[in-house]
């Protein structure tokens, strides 16, 4: 039992240990990919603002606060600023767009200088709305870019990343200063996130494929180890297999041979003990006997008749410990045996103060009993009552429990009762409550629980210290 136990402890372990394998590489793979994005996110945005803050300090926007109007574009202020940037643009594969703008009287974000240069991509022959750089003065909705205002008062940068028809990418700003040191306008710089964004992909595939194998070896490690456990299990099921084979002919040989031997040494002593007895009570016959010698020898024959019951009770409560009552079941009336048994102690229990009285069930069925060993399961619980009961009543209670089909009796007694620990120990050989004040070999609760299980039933008590005890059993009704 304890090995089959700590087999089961081991799969539960291989499959434990598989699951919280998996659980540890999913929390750190989760815990990689978001500082690999946050350190690949934080870089761009570093790469966006100082950009931003290169060109804001390199081009040379000298009469940018000029340019208010379309046609402002075609003055020299506007060209070379026009230039200055798309050239910073180009210079750098990574930056998609640059541009200038400024913040109006009415809080208002509009363009000064879209350095983006329009291009028929398409080959349609035409500039449509999506290849037309931004005009001058052309107004921009900045609830997108909630950093791009702050730009007047230092660099920013966007705190996360845009994604339109025209790619994704992350915005850096910084102010534009004139000679004065006021600012007259923001550069703002979209940087492409697009590898930013393809090496995040690139590392959660990585991850979700490690976690997969992860799942598949650690789910084919269990199940190899639950097979590996299983095998051992199975050698070492069989090993006991063969073992308790073992033991079972050894038990059995020995059960035999230990049967044979109560049979033996209970017939050796039995044998000469009626034989004895016979002699001792024929030696009066004659009618050379005096008083004295009468009662003397009707006391060697009651110490005789008591040496050949305990003889019998020791061989009776050997076959019940060994599991060996037999028992004959006939079918017939529960009810007169137990007024019989209740008849013969009466007149014992009337002279000890006693009342002994007997409620049986009023339909109560026929049933199928030993009833030689049923008098001896009756008789020993009912000696039992009597004898530790010095005040107050005995009453035998016959049920029947119609749910489990089972015959009930209970011998209930106002006694001395029993402890738990002597309840737990009382149906066990030689064990008596008192043994000092009353006789007993100890051996009639053995032969009743012997001979109540050889009947398929079960046998208990109940028992407060002091106010008394109640002996049950119940018995089946079956063949």
């Amino acid at each position: 039992m304890r090995r089959r136990k700590k087999l089961r402890l081991v799969r539960k372990f291989i499959l434990i240990y598989s699951m919280l394998a998996i659980v540890f590489l999913f929390v750190f793979g989760s815990i990689f990919y978001w500082q690999f994005t946050q350190f690949n996110f934080t870089n761009i945005q570093k790469h966006a603002m100082s950009t931003a803050v290169l060109i804001a300090e390199t081009v040379d926007f000298t009469g940018l606060e000029t340019i208010t109007q379309p046609q402002d574009q075609f003055g020299t202020s506007y060209k070379r600023i026009f230039l200055d940037l798309n050239y910073a643009a180009a210079i750098q594969p990574d930056v998609a767009f640059v541009y200038a703008m400024r913040q109006r009287s009415d809080g208002q974000w509009v363009f000064t200088i879209d350095a983006d240069i329009e291009e028929d991509e398409n080959n349609n022959g035409v500039i449509d709305p999506d290849e037309r750089s931004a005009e001058i003065g052309e107004f921009y909705d900045v609830s997108c870019c909630p950093d791009l205002p702050n730009a007047i008062y230092g660099p920013s940068v966007d705190q996360e990343i845009t994604h339109d028809e025209w790619g994704s990418w992350i915005s850096g700003y910084a102010p534009i200063y004139d000679n004065n040191g006021s600012v007259i306008g923001i550069v703002g710089v979209d940087i492409f996130a697009d590898e930013v964004i393809s090496s995040n992909s690139l590392v959660a595939n990585l991850i979700t494929i490690t976690l997969i194998l992860a799942f598949i070896l650690s789910f084919i490690g269990g199940l190899i180890g639950i097979y590996a456990v299983k095998k051992q299990t199975k050698e070492i099921q069989k090993e006991l297999e063969i073992r308790n084979e073992d033991l079972e002919r050894l038990v059995k040989t020995r059960t035999n041979a230990l049967e044979k031997l109560m049979a033996m040494a209970v017939h050796e002593l039995r044998a000469p003990l009626t034989s004895a007895r016979f002699g001792v009570e024929s030696l009066c016959d004659l009618g050379k006997c005096n008083k004295g010698m009468n009662e003397r020898i009707k006391q060697v024959t009651g110490v005789m008749v008591g040496m050949s019951r305990l003889v019998s009770d020791i061989l009776e409560a050997s076959k019940a410990n060994l599991k060996k009552t037999a028992v004959k079941k006939t079918q017939g009336s529960f009810g007169p045996l137990v007024n019989q048994i209740a008849d013969e102690f009466k007149v014992e229990a009337i002279n000890k103060g006693l009342k002994l009285d007997v409620q049986s069930y009023k339909n109560l069925p026929k049933f199928w009993f030993d009833p030689e060993k049923m008098t001896q399961v009756l008789r020993n619980l009912t000696s039992n009552a009597v004898k530790y009961t010095d005040s107050g009543s005995i009453t035998i209670i016959t049920s029947y429990l119609a749910s489990k089909k089972m015959l009930r009796l209970e011998v209930v007694d106002t006694g001395i009762g029993m402890t738990e620990k002597q309840m737990k120990q009382i149906f066990e050989p030689f064990v008596r409550v008192n043994s000092g004040e009353q006789e007993g070999t100890g051996l009639g609760l053995a032969i009743v629980k012997g001979i109540v299980e050889a009947h398929g039933g079960k046998v208990g008590v109940k028992s407060i210290k002091g106010q008394g005890s109640t002996f049950w059993f119940e018995i089946p009704n079956r063949k």
